[in-house]
């Protein structure tokens, strides 16, 4: 599971890192890569609202391959350098992104005890930040031997082999499926309708558009800020993007370690809101003359809060959802989650269109993580404020 996570945000990582090569030589600027995770973002929302119906049929590990083939020939259209298919390669990417976590989710805890829960979760999300980030490094270095292009048909070779990695597990994850399953009809509502009329599941979903708002925008950007607005070499903003990742790897593996023994999801989730918001801030004030040291140190802060959350949200998605549809739940929430994806990058892309400023797109989405990290905290505190006792 963690290393199909991995490849997988590799594919879309891949974008924002090679968008100082690809944007130039399909004669466009960084800015586009805004409506390219606009679209993404779109498709993701797609992949999510059927993941109920193919959950239900398939299985996960067999939705999980599925998503790792539609990704492959999503890789492959952005390879082709056709303009055209590099636009739709978005489409194809996002959709078999959009089954992804909620295919793994649904693997999971199936086989996971309830009190294991944060660190399995962690451990598995640990694949996004560790994908991101190693596109970060492995990308500057392959242009140094080859293409952009033949860098993206490697990334596909990776993803089938995934899929035959997964395979000799497939009949046993997959035992309880229901060959049955109706793909349409009530199944392609269920995700939404399950997340939209549970509350807490509902608070959730707004706590994953206002935080992955922040996280994608950083994502798409950082390396193209670094670069191309303050001038570091594409192997030391890559490297930075690395580290940010890691230090997301290790927030989550602490994080899912320390709430199965202390719980307290929501006053978490607001801290992780908070200073995703303010580190943000804090990676507008970076500066040219700054040392690489003090670069990777704001890096590291900002990767920590900015794509540290996920796993306690999953968690506490699953713990909210009924018994057996974590999967389900997981892809209504994520039709939030796919909307703030699409948000993130389109604003920093219309900011950085107007004034030609990174830091300004990073200032007005920052906004998002404050107020939802301020409201969570102020819901933790009235929860958790004894009772008043009439004389």
């Amino acid at each position: 599971m963690v290393l199909a996570q991995m490849l997988l945000a590799a594919c879309f990582g891949a974008a924002g890192v090679l968008a100082p090569v690809v944007a130039p030589a399909l004669g466009y600027t960084t800015a586009a890569l805004g409506p390219y995770a606009g679209v993404f973002g779109v498709a993701v929302l797609a992949g999510g609202t059927l993941i109920d119906g193919v959950l239900r049929r398939h299985g996960g590990a067999r939705t999980l391959q599925i998503s790792a083939l539609v990704s492959a020939a999503g890789v492959l259209l952005a390879a082709s350098a056709s303009l055209p298919l590099v636009g739709l390669s978005s489409i194809v990417l996002g959709f078999g992104g959009g089954m992804t976590v909620p295919a793994a989710i649904h693997v999971l805890a199936h086989v996971t005890p309830p009190e294991r829960l944060g660190i399995v979760f962690a451990v598995n999300q640990c694949g996004v930040p560790a994908g991101f980030g190693l596109a970060g490094v492995v990308f500057p270095l392959l242009l140094r031997v080859t293409d952009w292009r033949m860098s993206l048909v490697l990334l596909a070779a990776a993803l089938v082999l995934i899929i035959l990695i997964i395979q000799p597990m497939r009949a046993a994850l997959d035992a309880g499926r229901d060959p049955r399953a109706r793909l349409g009809g009530k199944a392609f509502a269920e995700p939404l309708r399950m997340a939209w009329n549970e509350p807490r599941l509902r608070l959730l979903g707004w706590l994953t558009f206002s935080l992955i708002t922040v996280q994608m925008a950083m994502q798409a950007y950082l390396v193209s800020y670094l670069h191309l607005g303050l001038g570091f070499t594409h192997l030391q903003a890559g490297a930075a993007f690395l580290v940010s990742q890691v230090a997301a790897v290790v927030t989550r593996l602490f994080l899912g370690w320390l709430l199965d023994k202390v719980g307290r999801y929501v006053f978490v989730l607001g801290i992780l809101g908070l200073g995703s918001g303010l580190s943000a801030l804090w990676l507008c004030a970076v500066d040219p003359d700054w040392s690489y040291a003090a670069l990777l140190a704001v890096s590291a802060v900002t990767g920590g809060f900015m794509s540290g959350w996920n796993a306690v949200y999953f968690a506490a998605v699953s713990r909210a959802a009924p018994p057996g549809r974590a999967g389900t739940a997981v892809g209504g929430t994520q039709i939030f989650t796919s909307v703030g994806a699409i948000v993130g990058p389109l604003i920093v892309s219309a900011v950085l269109s107007a004034s030609g400023s990174y830091a300004a797109g990073f200032s007005v989405v920052s906004v998002f993580a404050v107020v939802i990290g301020l409201r969570l905290l102020w819901m933790e505190r009235q929860t958790s404020r004894p009772a008043r006792v009439s004389p």
